[in-house]
């Protein structure tokens, strides 16, 4: 990139030099509050749900979690995949492949949303059959799915123009659009649910519209970055190229659905034992989103930081990048379980109608379940960290291999362990299949880095 490109394009940052920790930790904190923003508008929506349509439709919205997650991962899978050889060009210093790079990840965006959005819209009714949604809550849950997955479309967008931009070294436009986009979000769920009596529907309206409105903003910045600005030649399709893009985001996509595979067998699992366990195990994931936003915001500037550093054959950087973020990780996986274990009941009775016959017994599932996730924390923040580098690396096959182990871990603990020691069981399918994954992903990521080192002395710092 030219001087004068550097000026322009403040937003942009390199970093395949400097202080890894530095780097790491001020690419990471406008990640963490916007995934941080991001669960507070799936808590406070929960809560305007819970409140304020009542119990059954809170359960309705949680009943659709899975294979909601299952669309939504793809789309995340498809946009950091995208990205991938975006970060490899930037920090190679290739900005011809780069400019072509993200040319073509922005066409095929447009593919894998409407693909991944008519899908949704087809297979909406199916899928909710199939997992056995309880018949008093299936319009509702109906309802609201056939919503969200229209706008899974936008969704996809989003986050590959988000994924570009952070692959780029900006964290703070996805920022930006997400705060906006979250109170604009809030903002219309109390118009729609509570004044307009929209129930469900205005509650999934509501994010698809501000969800729009984030993507219209990261699009507007993207264009006006100078080194993207592309030639004709740039912008014509090449096959090879075309090639490796895909293959990377359907890797990615694939490794996040096989997670939410076994997410939707925890869903039919969750479904059979009846309206409380739905409803506990709801409250508690919308707080399992605010857990995880420490480590997904982790994993995210790990992704980036080694892709970056990859791409330049900076293995050493990539070492003591990988141990500043498992560090930081297990210092705040103490404070936020902590948090939820000491404070836990409190913020859970915000999603749960106080007035509710069944008040007392969803509270008592859901605690149970926020609990363990609260002990076993670590083990989620050491998956997304470790699987956010061997991705960055472009070692797709092991990543695939850590999400089909915790598919199998999930399977296993659904079908058998719940059967052998009772409803107890379910308590433990999550943490179980985040332990699988780190035994996978951590002694893969030492055997790589064993092995490129041996390999490759030039990679050496």
């Amino acid at each position: 990139m030219s001087e004068n490109a550097e000026k322009r394009d403040q937003r942009i940052h390199d970093m395949t030099a400097g202080d890894p920790k530095k780097l790491i930790l001020t690419f990471m904190l406008p990640l963490m509050a916007g995934n941080f923003l991001q669960q507070l508008y799936t808590v406070i929506d929960a809560a305007i749900v819970g409140k304020g349509v009542g119990v059954d439709a809170l359960a309705a919205i949680g009943s659709t979690d899975w294979i909601y997650w299952f669309m939504l991962w793809a789309a995340v899978g498809f946009g950091q995949g995208f990205s991938i050889l975006t970060a490899n060009y930037f920090g190679e210093k290739n900005d011809s492949m780069l400019r072509k790079s993200v040319n073509t990840s922005l066409w095929l965006s447009l593919a894998a949303g409407t693909g991944l959005a008519v899908i949704g819209v087809v297979f909406a009714g199916p899928m909710l059959r199939l997992l056995n949604t309880p018949e008093n809550i299936y319009h509702y849950a109906h309802v609201y799915i056939i919503i969200m997955y229209i706008g899974i479309f936008v969704v996809q967008q989003y986050n590959t123009i988000s994924c570009i931009l952070r692959a780029l070294g900006d964290s703070k436009t996805p920022f930006i659009a997400l705060l906006i986009s979250t109170v604009l979000n809030i903002s219309l769920d109390l118009l729609f649910v509570l004044v307009f009596k929209w129930g469900v529907a205005g509650a999934a309206a509501a994010s698809g519209i501000a969800q729009l409105i984030a993507c219209v903003y990261c699009l507007i910045v993207l264009r006006g970055i100078e080194l993207l600005r592309s030639s004709e030649e740039e912008k014509r399709p090449d096959g090879n190229l075309i090639k490796k893009v895909w293959g990377r985001g359907i890797a990615t996509a694939f490794q996040y659905a096989i997670i939410a595979v076994g997410g939707i067998v925890v869903q039919y699992a969750l479904n059979s034992l009846g309206m409380i366990y739905v409803a506990g195990f709801t409250a508690t994931n919308k707080l399992y989103g605010v857990l995880e936003t420490i480590s997904l915001a982790m994993g995210s500037a790990m992704m980036v930081y080694t892709s970056q550093n990859y791409g330049a054959k900076n293995l050493d950087r990539i070492r003591k990048g990988t141990r500043i973020s498992l560090i930081f990780g297990i210092i705040t996986s103490l404070i936020m379980g902590s948090i939820m274990i000491i404070f836990g009941k409190r913020i859970l009775m915000l999603f749960i109608s106080a007035d509710a016959a069944i008040a007392g017994d969803v509270l008592a599932v859901a605690y149970r379940y926020l609990f363990i996730m609260g002990v076993l924390l670590l083990a989620l923040y050491a998956v997304n960290t470790y699987r956010s580098t061997v991705m960055g690396m472009n070692r797709m096959i092991l990543v695939v291999v850590g999400s089909a182990t915790e598919l199998v871990c999930r399977v296993i603990m659904a079908f058998l362990v719940i059967r052998v020691i009772g409803e107890q069981g379910i308590y433990f399918v999550e943490v179980t299949a985040w332990i699988g994954a780190d035994l996978i992903l951590v002694t893969g990521y030492y055997v790589i880095m064993h092995g490129i080192k041996k390999k490759d002395s030039a990679y050496e710092a």
